[in-house]
């Protein structure tokens, strides 16, 4: 499997007391021994007519100090306009027994030195060095060496506090260094993971090791580098021993993002140091994207943007842990990800990153920072000055003091996100205040001029997904709603109770005519109560829980005019209604109805109430209330009949007054008690 490149100086590839300086110092006194090869023949040259005659001694002490086996071609010599010497057919690799599936370290197609005469007259190494077609494999093996680590033998005269290297190196200069169509592979026998860079030219002028105040100027371009072609360039500064550099004026390019950099690395002690600035101000987002191909593949359509971002990264730290800042800026950017992320181009939205901890494995170090959106649409819902703290760690992102302004009022809380699990799960502790009713329900529900009110949503919400299904099905929820001042547009409830036929379906259920003696009739219901198509109330509230795809409402309390309404049942999440309740038409409103008729003395309670249980179902646009009367008609015929029961013996009591002794009227009123018994 070959993936992006990544450097090979990490922990994890080295022995435990290896570091990025230790690894610098080896590849260097590697092209410092090859170097001091190539200048050895340009040296002998006045000896040996035929060059090939080098080649013994060049293998020869090239194994005794590298401890790898080399093999050499063709030699040539070369005298204007400078002394040449030329290797042809380079392979360097690993000594029989190696731990590697491979033991080639590098192949050159050739290398060629050349040095002025003159200035070696002089004392003075003034040389040109062009290197064509290498390939360097640098390869870990199972049990974690690397073909690096066999190369030279332990330096046991190594300082454990510097890197410096040898004094006798800075007595020559490299005028124009060059290398041409390289190829790096690095090979993970761990991890089986093959990364490459390839056709990579680098082209240094001067490096100069008896000045260290002359600038060294590098460019470097690679073809491919695992997204797409790369290329850098710069000034960099050094001190004498060759172990701190500092970057000017440094360029980079992958694809068509630009980024320039300027910094510092310290290689003078066992674990070096490093500060860095880098600034992209004018970053095309489909070249950013250019170097994710994995993720815009599995995205597809979802995800289109446009436009231009910016980001500014700071970084210091050593090889081992360190500190990356990167400012982020997509105002000038659209972008869009299918239904769940709209921005428009020129609304602001800026993202603060700070990661902090191991730089070999990022994914033990914590990344937080702040994320501002100006505005954004998600799943149909419009917000607006979005704000976030983010922190991920450990495969989950936390969002903490989150704000934002959405149907037309404000939600503040936290969550958590595990973007590990398949499909992501979230979790979530959000406070909705002063929010618009009918914009919530039309966003989120397609259900406008339904209800209009404004109030406050308290929940706990968790779930998996992101897609609208995945999220209704996977929804779990429990909170509380309190809704002030709105209307219901779809119902009027008192209409719905008493209206039309109802008044009528009341007296029917009475059957009340022979318990009073007299036909039993209502008032015409007023037309303060059927008016209008709308119930209004002054407040609504009411726990909710959301399971299962149903929305549970076991206390719906609300106030009308009229009275309030006390319900309790489900709703679907697409607002399909099951609840049954009490409808109770308060004191005031019954006595503009009723008035002294005999109905308000059999149907009111004690509060002068007049109370009717219903069921409620069909939808929230089309809701169907069917009222219960046969509670009433059981309070009105017992009430009938405790009527009744007291006129019969009013009448019993004023006749035996009329008839009967005194002395007999106490024997009397025992025997009528007994008769009423019998009676009812």
């Amino acid at each position: 499997m070959t993936e992006h490149i990544s450097l090979p100086f990490s922990p994890s590839s080295y022995k435990e007391k290896e570091t990025l300086g230790g690894v610098m110092k080896t590849l260097f006194k590697i092209f410092l021994i090859f170097f001091a090869l190539l200048l050895l023949g340009v040296a002998a040259v006045a000896l040996f007519f035929d060059a090939n005659q080098l080649r013994g001694p060049i293998i020869s002490q090239a194994e005794k100090n590298l401890h790898a086996r080399l093999q050499v071609g063709e030699i040539d010599l070369s005298f204007y306009p400078y002394l040449g010497f030329s290797l042809g057919q380079v392979q360097l690799e690993n000594q029989a027994g190696s731990p590697f599936q491979d033991p080639k370290i590098l192949t050159l197609e050739k290398a060629h030195l050349g040095v002025s005469l003159t200035q070696l007259l002089k004392k003075n190494i003034i040389a040109e060095l062009i290197l064509d077609e290498p390939h360097i494999w640098y390869r870990t093996a199972a049990n974690g060496v690397t073909n690096i680590d066999l190369i030279l033998p332990e330096d046991k005269t190594q300082d454990e506090s510097t890197t410096s290297l040898p004094g006798w190196i800075n007595r020559f200069e490299i005028k124009s260094l060059e290398i041409n169509n390289a190829f790096l592979t690095s090979v993970n026998q761990q991890t089986g993971k093959t990364s490459e860079i390839k056709a990579l030219t680098l082209h240094v002028a001067p490096l100069s090791l008896t000045d260290a105040a002359k600038e060294i100027h590098f460019s470097l371009q690679a073809q491919d580098v695992g997204v797409g072609a790369f290329a850098a360039s710069g000034i960099l500064h050094r001190n004498e021993k060759l172990d701190a550099f500092q970057l000017e004026q440094g360029k980079l390019k992958l694809n068509d993002l630009s980024v320039a950099l300027s910094g510092a690395l310290d290689l003078s002690k066992k674990t070096p140091s490093f500060n860095m600035k880098a600034a992209a101000p004018n970053t095309s987002i489909n070249s950013l994207l250019s170097l994710a191909p994995e993720l815009q593949k599995n995205l597809g359509s979802d995800l289109n943007a446009s436009g231009e971002a910016a980001f500014y990264l700071t970084a210091s730290g050593n090889i081992n842990a360190g500190t990356f800042k990167i400012d982020s800026d997509f105002t000038n950017a659209e972008i869009k990800l299918a239904e769940h992320f709209q921005k428009a181009k020129n609304k602001n939205m800026k993202l603060a990153l700070t990661y902090q901890g191991p730089t070999a494995e990022i994914e033990q170090g914590t990344l937080k920072g702040d994320l501002h959106v100006a505005q954004f649409e998600s799943l149909g819902v419009k917000v607006e000055n979005f704000s976030s703290h983010i922190e991920l760690k450990d495969q989950q992102a936390k969002l903490q003091n989150i704000s934002m302004q959405a149907f037309d009022g404000n939600i503040q809380g936290s969550g958590v996100v595990n973007y590990a699990a398949k499909p992501i799960a979230w979790d979530f502790d959000l406070a909705l205040q002063n929010i618009n009713t009918n914009i919530f329900l039309t966003q989120l529900a397609g259900l406008a001029d339904v209800l209009l009110a404004t109030g406050d949503l308290q929940m706990h919400a968790k779930g998996t997904g992101i897609t609208e299904k995945e999220i209704k099905e996977s929804l779990s929820l429990t909170g509380k709603t309190s809704l002030n001042n709105g209307e219901l547009k779809t119902l009027n409830f008192a209409n719905a109770v008493f209206g039309g036929e109802k008044t009528k379906d009341l007296l029917r259920t009475f059957s009340l005519a022979n318990k009073v003696g007299a036909k039993l009739e209502l008032p015409a219901i007023p037309e303060f109560l059927t008016q209008g198509k709308s119930t209004f109330f002054n407040h609504l509230a009411t726990p909710l829980k959301v399971k299962s795809g149903a929305i549970e409402l076991p206390t719906l309390n609300f106030n009308t005019p009229y009275g309030p309404v006390h319900l309790a049942g489900v709703s679907s999440l697409d607002a399909k209604l099951d609840m049954k309740g009490n409808y109770t038409l308060n004191k005031e409103s019954t006595e503009r109805w009723l008035k002294n008729s005999a109905a308000k003395t059999l149907l009111v309670n004690s509060s002068g109430e007049l109370v009717v249980p219903m069921q409620v179902d069909g939808s929230l646009l089309h809701p169907s209330v069917k009222p219960n009367f046969q509670p009433l008609a059981e309070q009105a015929t017992s009430r009938a009949n405790d009527i009744a029961k007291a006129k019969v013996k009013q009448e019993i009591k004023e006749e035996v007054q009329k008839i009967v002794p005194q002395e007999k009227k106490e024997e009397i009123k025992e025997k009528g008690k007994e008769i009423l018994r019998k009676l009812f």
